[in-house]
């Protein structure tokens, strides 16, 4: 096949093809060898385990094709969901992507062999269970591996069973050098005070299990750091997609334009008007 477009307009028409839809992308690289190079690394761009033919193609790679892992995985979502590969064959897959920016990871896959992984990948949101990576590592070690994260949520609680004791994971997130903005299900007991030790955060982000969690929606906080808001997806932390820090931006762009007074600290639904109930459909 010759090219009928300038060639740099032909791969940007074929790339945006192949990101709208995975399956368009499979069938297109049939068309031609210089096609299949463009697109094959965009087809895994986005790697959800889950999806188990994803999954299996995304262990083929790893076998048969390493390179196109190193230059197009920039996300990963690892869940506990139809697996029947040994963590160790996921942790030699996730090391081959040297682009990869992005991982959500399931607490039953997370143990410490994942942290020197880690730290060689330019990780930047990142969504673990974060005591499960960190045990017999010091703390400056721990902090220095997880160096380029700047978006974190960490999975289950970090805090002693007073909810303000001081872990070695609390620590660690207190020493990492990149971090902005942070999310969590379980907060420490006063996460003021606690906030006080992270001067350079932007965001510290309550998204609790349950919604409206009484005792959160009533608590008095003081940093405006603070917003309490709900997750919908496990990966929101780490997603490309519209999620919690978008609707935790405009909260604060609107407590800024004063639309919102300094002692709110919720970020309910902020999206399109929904339609009003059809109440004729109720007596059907």
């Amino acid at each position: 096949m010759h090219p009928v477009f300038p060639l740099e307009l032909e791969r940007h028409i074929f790339l945006i093809a192949a990101e709208q839809d995975r399956c368009t992308g499979a069938v297109l690289l049939r068309i031609a060898y210089r096609v299949r190079t463009w697109i094959e690394p965009c087809l895994y761009h986005s790697v959800d385990t889950a999806e188990s033919d994803v999954y299996a193609a995304f262990l083929r790679a790893a076998a048969d094709k390493p390179d196109i892992l190193r230059v197009g995985v920039r996300q990963m979502m690892a869940s506990s969901l139809g697996f029947d590969d040994s963590i160790t064959t996921l942790y030699h897959a996730i090391a081959l992507c040297e682009s990869l920016e992005r991982i959500t990871i399931a607490e039953s896959l997370t143990c410490t062999d994942l942290l020197p992984i880690l730290a060689r990948l330019p990780i930047r949101r990142l969504a673990v269970t974060i005591d499960l990576i960190i045990p017999g590592t010091r703390l400056s070690e721990a902090a220095q591996c997880l160096r380029y994260v700047t978006h974190l949520e960490f999975f289950g609680s970090i805090f002693g069973s007073a909810m303000d004791e001081p872990s070695q994971a609390s620590e660690v997130i207190v020493a990492l050098p990149s971090l902005t903005h942070l999310a969590c299900a379980f907060p420490p007991r006063d996460p003021d005070a606690w906030l006080e030790k992270l001067p350079r955060l932007r965001v510290f982000l309550i998204a609790p299990l349950t919604w409206p969690p009484d005792s959160l929606l009533e608590a008095r906080y003081r940093d405006q750091r603070i917003v309490v808001t709900y997750w919908e997806r496990w990966d929101e932390c780490a997603s490309y997609d519209e999620g919690y820090w978008d609707r935790a931006e405009r909260f604060f762009e609107k407590k800024r334009r004063g639309e919102v007074p300094e002692n709110e600290f919720r970020a309910i639904y902020d999206g399109p008007a929904l339609p009003p109930l059809d109440s004729d459909a109720d007596d059907d």
